[in-house]
């Protein structure tokens, strides 16, 4: 796992970087999801050039719009 992340980081901007690393820190499980995902964009060839890190918040957010939104309402 850490030689994939080391891949990973290679194609990342510092920014980009740096949000994954934020991330890894506060969620290990959806960095590692992330990880496997990039890993696979690689491996195919679908990666042109460096990740953004708007790019990299684009593919965050796609991760997080399966996920329903609960709302509590008291009375």
């Amino acid at each position: 796992m850490e030689t994939l992340e080391q891949a990973i980081k290679q194609v990342l901007t510092k920014e980009a970087r740096e949000r994954f690393g934020s991330l890894k820190a506060a969620y290990p499980e959806k960095a590692q999801h992330v990880v496997m995902l990039l890993a696979q964009a690689i491996n195919s060839g679908q990666l042109p050039g460096q990740i953004t890190d708007e790019q990299f918040k684009e593919l965050l957010r796609r991760l997080d719009s399966g996920k329903k939104d609960i709302t509590i309402t008291r009375k």
